[in-house]
Order: C-alpha cells, then structure tokens, then sequence
C-alpha cells in the first residue's frame, strides 16, 4: 500500500539561459512536494504521520522555505529539485518511494530514485 503526504513551500531561483529568457530572470515559485512512503500495514498504518512530517520540515522546509534554491542546488530545475530531496530523505524515511515535486499546478515531476542529480 502507499500513503502520500502533501508539503508546500515558497522558494525563488534562477535557471541558465538554455531554459529561456524569463527563466534566467530571479523569480519564484509556490512549491508542492508529494512524499509517498510503500509498505505494508502495520498497527493500522503505512507510516507514523508524526515521524514523516518532523523529518520532511526538518530536512525540506526548514531549509529550503523562502530561500534561494541556487543557494543549495547547483542547477534548480524542478527534476533536480527532485532528486536533492529525495537524497535528503531516503536514508531518513524506511520505504521511500516517489518524491513528486509541483513547480505549478500545471507541471511536475515524478522521481523514484533512479538517476543522479545533474
């Protein structure tokens, strides 16, 4: 079973001319990160609500919420913003499974721990 917990946070970046003008300009963006934890049930649930939330704040929002995200990622694309969480929380949450990370409400991306950060 697989049980997601949904976290938002305000952050700012600039990206390289190679995404487009208005991209390179500093600008930001109203976060949405969807942590998703797989396992079986135990003692009536998949994860510890309390556990899962005190790890994301600390190891997610506390350092990333309205902070310029070039400050902690070399290139902050929305897939590589992916990546660095999903290395921040994987050794913390047994049975990560996706991290999925909202730039808008019209375009995410999906990550499953394949890959390295770029």
């Amino acid at each position: 079973m697989q049980f997601t917990r949904k976290f938002e946070f305000d952050a700012a970046h600039t990206l390289s001319k190679n995404f487009g003008e208005k991209e390179a300009q500093f600008h930001g963006h109203r976060y949405r990160v969807d942590v998703t934890i797989e396992g079986s049930i135990k003692e009536g649930m998949v994860v510890n609500l309390s556990e899962l939330k005190r790890n994301v704040q600390s190891e997610i929002i506390d350092v990333l919420d309205h902070n310029n995200l070039n400050n902690y990622i070399k290139l902050p694309s929305v897939e590589n913003i992916a990546i660095w969480i999903w290395d921040k929380l994987r050794n913390k949450l047994s049975n990560l499974a996706e991290i999925r990370v909202y730039e808008t409400p019209n375009h995410w991306v999906t990550y499953k721990g394949e890959g390295l950060l770029k």
